[in-house]
């Protein structure tokens, strides 16, 4: 810009730095006054990237200088800076950015986290009729120490008044933590986990940490004594016409198809032992007291491996799984990844059900 903006023009600037454009302000002014007074100027309080260039004379040659707002100064506010030189037959005085990085020194500026305690990320000890907390180590106080000794910054971190997460509310704004940020009463947060709602309002960091989610249950327990002595007929022992026909009927509810194959095959074993006791009766014992050695010699097996190697079932490996079983389920508070205030509102998908 050739001048200054006026205010309706910066207004409309600012406006759309709303909508997460990067700006860069280059303006060109007469003197340092003017500049002082647009770097400072509390409409762009939040803006970054300005720089003025003002024409300055020396020894009949004439160059610019190019002025930037620091926007961290050991004062504790924003701060007129002089970065570079440039004229028209050198160019820049130096390889400095005209916008250089404002992030990498914070001059010892104190900045305000909102946190809730979520061990092992976030701990700390509150104090009684403060917001204002003592940090105790764990995994996001340390990471936060290391950043602010590499930045030059410190730090105070408050509990959000409302001791919410983040509940996005019907007109569009934040409450807990997430509102902290939003309206300016902490610079960062502590802890929160990325979620979709979230994501159009907050600027994560690279994740560094991963919090899986699980399901618990009691271990299985071995079945009962009195379950053992029947425990091996649910294995396919005894296949006379009697099972065939028990099959059969629990085939009924599978379909009519189903049934007429089973009573084909029923029929055809029946009209076999009717040729065993028709023909030779000293053939049907014979085979009946072969049958009723192995299926003795299978039972008294399968016995004694039920009693050598208890059976436990089978633990829960699956969400579908849990909603087949008999058992009562929930969850304990998922703390950062909250988004309702309602502790009872908890919901999770498993296909097409939800529990």
């Amino acid at each position: 810009m050739p001048e200054p903006p006026d205010s309706q023009l910066l207004t409309l600037l600012t406006d759309a730095s709303s909508n997460k454009l990067t700006q860069y302000f280059l303006v060109q002014a007469n003197d340092a006054v003017v500049a002082e007074r647009f770097l400072l100027g509390q409409r762009l309080g939040k803006e970054q990237n300005m720089a003025v260039i003002i024409p300055q004379t020396n020894q009949n040659s004439t160059y610019w200088r190019v002025l930037i707002r620091q926007l961290f100064h050991p004062s504790g506010f924003p701060n007129v800076l002089s970065v570079n030189k440039w004229s028209s037959d050198k160019g820049l005085a130096n390889t400095n950015d005209i916008f250089p990085d404002q992030m990498a020194n914070f001059y010892g500026t104190k900045l305000i986290g909102s946190a809730l305690q979520y061990r092992p990320l976030v701990d700390y000890e509150i104090v009684e009729g403060s917001r204002v907390v003592i940090p105790k180590p764990s995994i996001d106080i340390n990471t936060l120490d290391a950043i602010a000794y590499k930045l030059n910054f410190t730090y105070d971190i408050v509990m959000p008044a409302d001791g919410e997460w983040g509940v996005l509310k019907d007109d569009g704004h934040w409450t807990g933590i997430m509102g902290d940020v939003e309206f300016g009463r902490a610079n960062f947060s502590l802890g929160l986990i990325m979620m979709q709602e979230r994501a159009s309002s907050m600027d994560p960091t690279i994740m560094y940490f991963m919090d899986a989610l699980t399901f618990i249950t009691a271990k299985s327990p071995p079945s009962s004594p009195w379950k053992k002595l029947i425990t091996p007929f649910q294995y396919q022992v005894l296949s006379t016409p009697v099972c065939k026909l028990c099959i059969m009927r629990r085939d009924l509810e599978n379909g009519l198809a189903e049934m007429q194959k089973n009573y084909r095959e029923l029929k055809a074993e029946f009209q076999i032992l009717e040729e065993f006791v028709v023909a030779d009766t000293g053939v049907f014992l014979g085979f009946w007291f072969l049958y009723a050695f192995l299926v003795t010699t299978h039972y008294k097996t399968s016995l004694t491996s039920n009693l050598a190697v208890p059976f436990i079932p089978p633990p829960l490996d699956t969400l579908q799984q849990l909603l087949g079983s008999n058992l009562k389920y929930g969850v304990e508070e998922v703390k950062a990844g909250i988004h309702k205030a309602d502790k009872d509102s908890y919901t999770f998908e498993v296909k097409d059900e939800k529990f």
